[in-house]
C-alpha cells in the first residue's frame, strides 16, 4: 500500500514539474484509467446500463479482457497494438465482442 501511494506520488510530483498542464489533470486522468480497470478487469459486460450509455461501463474492455483469459489466443494490450502484430485475429475471427457474447451464451458454438 506504501509502496503504491510512493508511485503515485512520486509520478505526480514529477509530472506537475515536468508538464505545463495544470495537475487536476493527472487526478482526472488517473481516476478514469483506474475506473476502467477496475471494470475490464471485474468479469462482467454492463451493456445496456446507465454507465454504458455514459460511457464509463467499458463492456467492450471486460469482453476484450474476458477473451484473452478463456481462449489464451491474444488480447494482450489494446486493440491497436493486437491489431499490427496479428494477435486480434482470433477474437475478430470469432466476431469480436458480439460474437464473444454470443458464444459465451451458447447461442453461436460452432465458432
Amino acid at each position: 500500500m506504501a509502496t503504491g501511494i510512493l508511485t503515485y506520488d512520486l509520478l505526480f510530483r514529477f509530472y506537475h514539474i515536468a508538464s505545463e498542464f495544470h495537475p487536476h489533470l493527472l487526478l482526472v486522468w488517473m481516476v478514469l484509467r483506474l475506473q476502467q480497470t477496475y471494470f475490464s478487469h471485474s468479469g462482467y459486460a454492463f451493456f445496456d446500463t446507465f454507465l454504458d450509455y455514459a460511457g464509463l461501463a467499458h463492456a467492450d474492455a471486460a469482453v476484450f479482457h474476458d477473451h484473452h483469459h478463456t481462449s489464451n489466443a491474444g488480447n494482450f494490450g489494446n486493440y491497436f497494438l493486437d491489431y499490427t502484430f496479428g494477435t486480434l485475429d482470433h477474437f475478430a475471427k470469432n466476431g469480436l465482442v458480439k460474437g464473444y457474447l454470443n458464444r459465451k451464451n451458447g447461442k453461436n458454438k460452432d465458432i
